[in-house]
């Protein structure tokens, strides 16, 4: 089974069409990971506001036969051809990340996309998809969207409501301290994703005194919050691995 991301966005009667697309998805391929559902402007016309958000989950489909599949939904959802590449939608479905594979064509079958710079796609993929790493880059998601102009400015959420058995939560043992602007912190994510690490989950210490204080300079520090265990900087795939038991 093969980890597959996509961006999902809609301008028009947008919460009926997220809801229809995710209710597609989890029928199809049962447990979804969600992120959130955010409002970002039109971009490259004028037009609505639209609803985006990343959607993953895990496949043994090829990306052609996925994204005809996805072509279809879209032309369910009432998705016109007809009109202008940058114009209103009901529906949009990208697939974003197919594993490490890297495709160009055929027709317009691109992975990973163009798009992933935009902050309506890559701000919803960081936040379900942290420590996936970009395949041509090498970069995570959380680094790209840590570098991205954008990412200081606001972000307005939007309460969608699903069915709560298309949302998987992981729950983790595994933590990594962190603090901003720390180019190892970044090497360390990409180094854990390297090692087919486990769900972990990224806790910044740089606006809390008492991890400030317990931390300080140590950063990046893995934790195993059930048995107190932890490895500090330098990273290696090897150490990890024998650490996490991999």
């Amino acid at each position: 089974m093969i980890p597959v991301y996509l961006s999902l966005g809609s301008n028009i009667e947008p919460e009926r069409h997220l809801r229809a697309a995710i209710d597609a998805l989890h029928a199809e391929f049962g447990e979804l990971l969600l992120s959130n559902v955010i409002r970002t402007e039109a971009v490259g016309f004028d037009g609505p506001a639209f609803l985006n958000m990343a959607v993953g989950f895990e496949t043994d489909w090829t990306p052609q036969d996925l994204d005809s599949w996805l072509h279809a939904l879209e032309d369910r959802n009432g998705r016109r051809r007809d009109v202008e590449r940058y114009s209103s939608r009901t529906l949009d479905i990208d697939i974003i990340l197919f594993g490490d594979l890297i495709v160009d064509g055929p027709g317009h079958l691109q992975i990973p996309r163009d798009e992933l710079k935009q902050v309506f796609v890559l701000a919803p993929l960081a936040e379900i998809a942290p420590h996936v790493c970009h395949p041509l880059s090498g970069k995570t998601m959380q680094a790209l969207w840590r570098m991205h102009p954008s990412h200081d400015q606001p972000m307005q959420i939007v309460d969608l409501p699903v069915r709560k058995t298309t949302v998987r939560e992981t729950e983790s043992p595994w933590i990594l301290y962190q603090r901003d602007d720390c180019q190892l912190c970044d090497e360390a994510v990409a180094i854990l994703a390297h090692a087919n690490a486990p769900d972990f989950k990224s806790i910044w210490i740089d606006d809390n005194a008492a991890l400030e204080a317990r931390y300080g300079d140590r950063v990046p520090v893995l934790r195993d919050s059930e048995s107190g265990r932890e490895m500090e900087w330098p990273f290696d795939v090897q150490r990890v691995s024998q650490f996490l038991g991999t």
